[in-house]
C-alpha cells in the first residue's frame, strides 16, 4: 500500500474516531458530518487506486459508482451507505431546523465503519 493511500485511509479512520467521540457528547450533527467524511475519504482512497483524484464531492461519488459499484468491485450496499450518509450530512449541515437523533448518529457510525471495512478488504 503506497504512502498516500495510507494517509487517506488514516483520515477516514480519524473521522470515524471523531464521530464516536462526538456521539458521547451527543453532538449528533457533528457525527453526521464526520461519518460522511469518513466514507468520502474511503472513496478517495478507492479512486486513488485507479490513479484518480476527483475533488468535487458529487464528481467523486459519480466516479465511485461508475468504477466500483456498477462493476461489482464494491457491494451495492456501499453505494446505499454513501447516499444515506450524504443525505444525513446535508440535512445536518444545511437544514438549520433539523434534528439528528442519537439513534441516527449511532447508525451512521456503524455504516461508516462497515464502509471502512469494505474499503480495507478491497486493498487486501
Amino acid at each position: 500500500m503506497d504512502e498516500k493511500l495510507q494517509r487517506i485511509l488514516n483520515e477516514a479512520e480519524q473521522a470515524i474516531s471523531d464521530a464516536e467521540f462526538n456521539l458521547q457528547g451527543e453532538r449528533c450533527h457533528v457525527v453526521a458530518n464526520r461519518t460522511y467524511y469518513a466514507v468520502f475519504h474511503c472513496i478517495q482512497a478507492l479512486l486513488h487506486s485507479e490513479g484518480l483524484f476527483v475533488k468535487p464531492h458529487q464528481g467523486a461519488q459519480q466516479k465511485f459508482h461508475q468504477l466500483f459499484i456498477k462493476t461489482g468491485k464494491i457491494p451495492v450496499e456501499a453505494g446505499e451507505t454513501l447516499a444515506y450518509l450524504a443525505e444525513l450530512r446535508t440535512l445536518s449541515d444545511y437544514d438549520y431546523g433539523s434534528t439528528i437523533t442519537t439513534q441516527q448518529a449511532q447508525k451512521a457510525i456503524e455504516m461508516a465503519a462497515a464502509f471502512m471495512e469494505t474499503t480495507r478488504s478491497f486493498f487486501t
